[in-house]
């Protein structure tokens, strides 16, 4: 690294001078707090089919709950990086742990569908500042040198953390029942939380990149004019918060009356019956959008997003990304539970760890290899990030096709096979999700970015799939359903080949010369 970039790193906001490995050090404390967000999620999926048993649910509800996480998560996740983007990271991190931890103790009070439901919309709703908190944090402890790399070693915690949340939540459903694990995963939390509470500092806010700004021997580019941002139509956004709170009122309505899911069991009765109350959680988010209408930041977020090619391409290929891996954290453990284990509650947790450990571990190799190739490549050309994204779900499709397809008659070892090739292709593609992305946003508008892709990614592709693949499964089965997920890697490929051949390397210096004026004017 330069000298310079050093001298921005390794001083937090306070002005405190940092030890040179400080960096590495953030990237551990991370660690630790993301596996406690994705073992906290596990929870859940672990004990599926000991849930739909005690409440009587069928797959499609079954996938329901498996997306009530993921809509609150995604639908909240914008604000929530709103939030992270004017006020000390740290806190939201810390206090985000404290916040979720809390409420995956309190699921296991739960004893009705509607009310296990809302418990894990309430932890979506806590993990989402995580997130946009802990990598725009990490871009300013690490430029373009390293910031795959910190960031790919980050994202080694979320495979360690589905394999343990899995394995230790499955076990618990075995000797303790299922709310063993969500008082277990949510107390350890709260510990870890006071922890890391006197280790954790702030950086100033766009220091890597303003480092790489002044160490390269690029001419300056003069400074960009500021131009107001208009605000968005009174008339229309006041109409969307009228609709809004009509959702509002009629999710509270589904959610006061909920249809009984034994009922009339079938995807078009869950629809109907999980449909108002899906809306009512978007009008939520109408309504907070009207309250926000007039901070001129948060209308210029949007503008800067949505005249970024590259940035609106590699949402989109996230979503499509997110719903195969959405699938198969929801319902891979019941697929090898019920397909190689005839539904026995004794192999609860070894179906949970098959399902699990080849997959993450791969992802764990596949992870810092992407993100130390990324690094190389982006040295060389602006595309590299990217490139590295395209290869991972390129060559994981025949992989995410052949996991479903696998059953006793081809036996273990193609399954588990099947599955370290998808998620050593994963890691390549996760390790650069938010890095690929920074390499064309604004320092100041990381955190919302981050939050915009979790909105999307989770709200949609995460919430809606493995509904859908629940309902594809009630009728086909699910190993068929987790075949046709391979369909998304397909899209999202050709949305990476778009954004690495036509725009990326513009929009990267594009942002990069504003960042050099404004450094030079400075």
């Amino acid at each position: 690294m330069s000298r310079a970039n050093d001298q921005v790193e390794l001083v937090d906001v306070e002005g405190r001078r940092l030890s040179p490995n400080y960096k590495w050090a953030v990237v551990a404390m991370l660690w630790c707090i993301t596996f406690f967000n994705y073992a906290d999620r596990m929870a859940l999926n672990a004990n599926m089919p000991l849930i739909r048993a005690e409440m009587g649910l069928d797959k499609t509800w079954g996938g329901m709950l498996g997306t009530a996480f993921g809509y609150s998560y995604g639908l909240s996740a914008i604000f929530a990086g709103f939030i992270v983007d004017r006020v000390r990271r740290k806190n939201a991190v810390l206090l985000g742990l404290c916040v979720w931890s809390v409420i995956c103790m309190g699921t296991a009070s739960a004893h009705s569908f509607w009310i296990l439901f809302t418990f894990l919309a309430l932890e979506g709703l806590g993990e989402a500042f995580y997130f946009p908190a802990a990598m725009s944090l990490v871009s300013d402890y690490h430029g373009k040198k390293t910031r795959s790399r910190a960031m790919g070693i980050n994202q080694t915690s979320v495979y360690i953390g589905t394999i343990g949340g899995t394995y230790f939540a499955g076990k618990l459903g075995e000797k303790l029942g299922w709310r063993s694990a969500f008082i277990a995963f949510g107390a350890l939390g709260i510990v870890l939380a006071l922890v890391l509470w006197r280790y954790l500092r702030e950086p100033k806010r766009g220091a890597a990149d303003l480092a790489d700004s002044r160490a390269e021997n690029e001419s300056h580019a003069p400074a960009p004019k500021k131009r107001a941002v208009a605000p968005v139509s009174g008339p229309f956004i006041n109409g969307v918060a009228i609709s809004g709170i009509v959702l509002v009122a009629l999710g509270v309505l589904r959610f006061i009356f909920p249809a009984a899911p034994e009922a009339a069991p079938g995807p078009a009765y869950a629809l109907r019956a999980y449909g108002p109350y899906a809306l009512g959680v978007f009008g939520i988010a109408l309504v907070a959008l009207r309250i926000l209408r007039k901070d001129q930041e948060f209308v210029a977020f949007f503008k800067v997003f949505f005249t970024t090619p590259t940035a609106v391409l590699l949402l989109l290929a996230f979503f499509c990304a997110n719903s195969v891996a959405a699938i198969l954290l929801v319902w891979m453990p019941s697929h090898i539970f019920e397909t190689f284990y005839g539904k026995d509650p004794a192999y609860l947790a070894r179906a949970g760890l098959i399902a699990t450990m080849p997959l993450q571990l791969a992802s764990m190799l596949g992870s810092p290899a992407g993100g130390l190739l990324a690094d190389k490549f982006r040295i060389k050309t602006r595309r590299g990030r990217v490139l590295v994204q395209l290869v991972g779900v390129l060559c994981g499709i025949p992989f995410v096709y052949v996991s479903g397809a696998a059953n006793l008659s081809s036996g273990f070892p193609l399954l588990i096979g099947a599955l370290a090739g998808w998620g050593l292709f994963k890691g390549i593609y996760d390790s650069n999700i938010f890095a690929s992305v920074y390499d064309v946003i604004r320092p100041e508008l990381r955190g919302m970015t981050a939050g915009f892709m979790n909105l999307f990614a989770w709200a949609g592709g995460g919430a809606i799939a493995p509904i859908l693949a629940g309902a594809v499964a009630e009728k086909q089965g699910l190993g068929y359903a987790i075949s046709v997920g391979s369909l998304g890697y397909i899209v999202a490929g050709l949305l990476l080949f778009i954004a690495a051949m036509f725009f990326v390397k513009r929009d990267s210096e594009r942002m990069q010369e504003q960042l050099k004026a404004e450094a030079e004017a400075a």
